[in-house]
């Protein structure tokens, strides 16, 4: 992903990020197996249709496997890929891979394996150099950490199973990185809830799953003292589980890091780690990397860093005005300016104005049109189009003031209380993504890293004003040959908007303006793929006086809503039995060896919804019809 240097040069910046190349790898893995299997043209073929005797599929593969042996990083972030090498890849798709995993799940259900045969077999899949198995092993783990935001639905034996066999890929290595970040961060945030409602409620039944799964890898908690330090803090563990927490907390003194004042240590192993990385073995690598990922940030979500040049210019280049008379006219021609006399308009401009003056043009055009009348955009891009060569000029000067009144408007103050700074902000994302995406020009991640700007929008607060922004530039792409989805840019976005809907408390203007965008898009919002680990690496936000979150209306709309999600989950699956196994905590966090496993299928409320739960209940869980192994 970096352009060669040669020999005395300074090293280059990348041509795309590792992100990016993984978007792009995981469209390539997702072609159907119709167009993985047609031919590549002959490139010396002269346009007779010759064939190169080369499989698309084949050459996907290949390039699959040299980005990923470039960049072993890209292995961890981005699991479903698969190994960068391995035995002979064995051919069949997603839903082939999706339903040999499931197949493993029932054999847990059916009692035919134990959890220790499971953790076993995981173990044997990961290390295996048999592509096939690696994905069976990918996608285990995808799908169980998919199902965390069911958890608060499971009945009391699959939670159980559920906190025993996650604690075990802690304990047993199975996660590591920025997946074990991900474990520990989701173990923690079930320890804080407090069961206030009993052990049946959704509170008390994640802090439930909290503890079977530290219960589980108690004897690695010295490896992350601050880790621990977040634990042994936690009011009612302190409270109702001291043994617990004194051991914890014996753990830390023995090890000398009693407190959090190993992060800098800790940061400086990390660097030390990435160097030595492929020579460590699997306990060392997965200390140090998970500090970062587990641990909440002391300092708050700084806004615009990273964002790239519109944010970061806070001058903009003065351009020099025409004659009084030239500007008088040219302004008169545009307040006059319509679909039946476009064409005219345009010559005249031609006429009267030096392309010298493009930058004053482009700017009138921006701050007095473009963002406050986007009734007109269609208008406005008609006259740009009949400049034809001549305006091209222009059209870059329109862009380059877009661009910098988007910084104006982002690094407003107001832009979170102010409705007429966001319309504003609204309408040059439209008019960027009609002049870029739907002419099939892309949007440089150096100008504007939108993906980058809605991860700082939810750290901040800004999502209300950045969510309509963004998603008025990808409406730009329906109209587009190459970014229409599922272009693998846009998709990375979409996804992301997809985990911002599933966030609690979201207000419902924020998710309308998403439900607005799929629909211009054609796309569903039930069948993008959903993938919190990406959000659960960025810095919560504080939910409190937060323009973004609605708290009191969240709360008293899931009070409502539980008796009914209960009893579509019972009922539409055909598992309400369940829920009459009754198994006790202590019992439970000793039973490890126990050959039942974990059910998801009861979590979803989807067959039927449509009593007021809300569009994450309703959706399926990651791992279907498992609940029909257990009749």
């Amino acid at each position: 992903a970096r352009p060669r240097v040669r020999a005395g040069q300074p090293m280059q910046p990348p041509l795309i990020s590792l992100e990016n190349l993984s978007e792009s790898l995981q469209f390539l893995r997702s072609l159907d197996d119709a167009i993985l299997k047609q031919d590549i043209p002959s490139p010396s073929g002269g346009g007779g249709g010759e064939s190169s005797g080369i499989k698309i599929g084949d050459s996907s593969k290949a390039l699959i496997d040299a980005c990923l042996n470039a960049h072993p990083s890209l292995k961890s972030s981005s699991p479903n890929l698969g190994p960068a090498t391995g035995g002979p890849a064995i051919k069949g798709s997603a839903e082939d891979i999706e339903e040999m995993a499931n197949k493993y799940f029932q054999k847990i259900y059916t009692s035919e394996q134990g959890l220790n045969e499971v953790v076993e077999m995981l173990k044997k899949f990961k290390a295996s150099g048999n592509t096939r198995e690696n994905d069976i092993f990918a996608c285990m783990i995808h799908n169980l950490f998919d199902e965390y935001r069911f958890f608060p639905k499971y009945p009391e034996k699959e939670l159980r199973i559920t906190g025993i066999l996650f604690g075990k890929l802690i304990q047993e290595q199975l996660v590591s990185s920025i997946t074990l970040g991900i474990a520990l961060r989701y173990v923690l945030e079930a320890l804080r809830k407090e069961p206030k409602g009993g052990d049946q409620s959704p509170q008390g039944k994640m802090f439930r799953f909290g503890m079977f799964a530290l219960e589980q890898f108690k004897e690695r908690l010295h490896e992350w003292p601050q880790y621990c330090s977040h634990i042994v803090q936690i009011p009612h563990l302190k409270q109702n589980y001291e043994a617990l927490v004194g051991e914890i907390e014996g753990a830390m003194k023995q090890h000398g890091q009693m407190g959090t004042d190993t992060l800098n240590s800790a940061s400086a192993d990390a660097d030390v780690q990435q160097k030595i990385e492929p020579q460590r073995p699997l306990a060392v690598q997965a200390v140090p990397a998970v500090v970062p990922v587990v641990m909440p940030k002391i300092e708050p979500a700084i806004f615009g860093v990273g964002l790239g040049r519109s944010f970061q210019d806070k001058e903009e280049v003065q351009h020099d005005a025409p004659p009084g008379l030239t500007l008088d006219k040219v302004q008169f021609l545009i307040n006059n300016l319509s679909m039946s006399n476009v064409e005219q308009k345009a010559k005249d401009v031609k006429n009267m104005l030096d392309p010298k003056y493009f930058g004053w043009l482009g700017s009138f055009l921006v701050v007095k049109r473009i963002s406050t009348q986007p009734n007109f955009h269609t208008l406005y891009l008609a006259f740009l189009d009949n400049l034809g060569v001549w305006g091209k000029g222009l059209v870059e000067a329109i862009l380059s003031s877009v661009y910098y009144n988007i910084g104006v408007c982002l690094r407003s103050g107001k832009i979170t209380t102010s409705t007429t700074e966001r319309s504003l902000l609204k309408n040059l994302g439209s008019w960027l993504g009609q002049t870029t995406l739907a002419r099939n020009r892309p949007i440089m991640q150096v100008m504007l890293d939108c993906k980058e700007l809605l991860f700082q929008g939810y750290e901040t607060g800004r999502l209300i004003a950045v969510t309509p922004f963004v998603a008025k530039i990808l409406e730009g792409a329906k109209n587009s040959i190459i970014f229409r989805p599922p272009n693998p840019w846009v998709m990375g976005l979409m996804r992301v908007f997809r985990a911002l809907y599933d966030v609690e408390d979201l207000k419902m203007n924020i998710k309308f303006e998403i439900e607005v965008l799929c629909k211009n898009l054609g796309l569903n919002l039930s069948d993008i793929t959903l993938r919190n680990n990406e959000l659960a690496r960025r810095a919560p936000p504080v939910k409190e006086r937060n323009p973004d979150f609605n708290i009191k209306a969240s709360s008293s709309a899931s009070a409502r809503a539980a008796p009914s999600a209960t009893v579509a989950t019972g009922a539409g699956l055909g598992v309400a039995t369940l829920e009459g196994k009754k198994t006790g905590l202590a019992s439970a966090t000793m039973a490890a060896t126990t050959g039942i496993g974990l059910s998801s299928a009861f979590a979803s409320a989807a067959t039927g919804g449509k009593d007021g739960a809300s569009t994450g209940d309703q959706e399926a869980t990651a791992i279907p019809n498992l609940a029909s192994y257990l009749q």
